[in-house]
């Protein structure tokens, strides 16, 4: 997962099971963090998972924050078009390096609001809307993962998948019946889950906790360390919480 807060840019990326590798990406202009630092940020991390796992990922899903519905294109274009050349630069004969990527977008400032037909009240945590006010143009979904405050609406988080790498749309996939596309059903419950996994709330948030940690870890260091480069022996922490 990828955060910029106030010009600091981080990304973090769980390694092995209850494990995460974050750090810092330095550079001078947003627009070169963003295209070039992923991609040197990639083979770290790619290192760093095939150092504890001895074997690199063969899926990668990335949840990525902070991209308005018209830098779309630009994010498939650049980014996923970097990260999939980092993996290139990992491969070797010895150690293949061949993940399928999943790129899905989170967009948390939306106007989309949903509530129950009968009586009017907001709809329950785990609410999944995927048809009829999706876009045509890419695969997305609504997600109510938590309950609002007391007489409120809750607003739900908007996910785009700009790249399926995993083939979870696909109508050819095993298990597909009367249109319905088990891949979709999959990604959307695990996104749900996701968001039930941050420690720092007894209960589920709005955006999976990758992303909430991605940018706990940002908003810390901007305040805390501006010049100043972590210990290496916090990249497997949870020192930010």
């Amino acid at each position: 997962y990828q955060r910029r807060v106030h010009g600091k840019q981080w990304y973090q990326r769980r390694v092995h099971g209850k494990q995460w590798y974050q750090r810092r990406v330095h550079g001078k202009q947003w627009y070169q963090r963003r295209v070039h630092g992923k991609q040197w940020y990639q083979r770290r991390v790619h290192g760093a998972f095939q150092k504890v796992n001895k074997i690199f990922p063969r899926q990668v899903i990335v949840y990525r924050d902070g991209v308005s519905s018209t830098q779309l294109e630009a994010v498939l274009r650049d980014e996923v078009n970097k990260i999939e050349q980092a993996f290139k630069e990992c491969h070797t004969p010895e150690n293949p390096c061949k993940p399928e990527l999943e790129f899905i977008v989170v967009q948390k400032r939306i106007v989309a609001r949903f509530i129950q037909q009968g009586n009017f009240e907001t709809v329950p945590p785990g609410t999944v809307v995927n048809s009829d006010v999706v876009s045509n143009q890419f695969w997305d979904f609504y997600l109510v993962p938590c309950s609002p405050p007391p007489g409120c609406t809750a607003t739900p988080t908007r996910y785009i998948v700009v790249k399926d790498g995993l083939h979870l749309a696909d109508p050819r996939r095993e298990g597909t019946r009367g249109g319905t596309l088990p891949g979709e059903t999959d990604l959307e419950m695990f996104t749900n889950q996701l968001c039930a996994l941050y420690y720092n709330w007894p209960g589920p948030i709005r955006v999976p906790s990758c992303v909430k940690y991605a940018h706990k870890l940002a908003q810390q260091f901007q305040q805390a360390m501006i010049k100043q480069e972590p210990n290496r022996r916090l990249n497997y922490t949870y020192h930010y919480l």
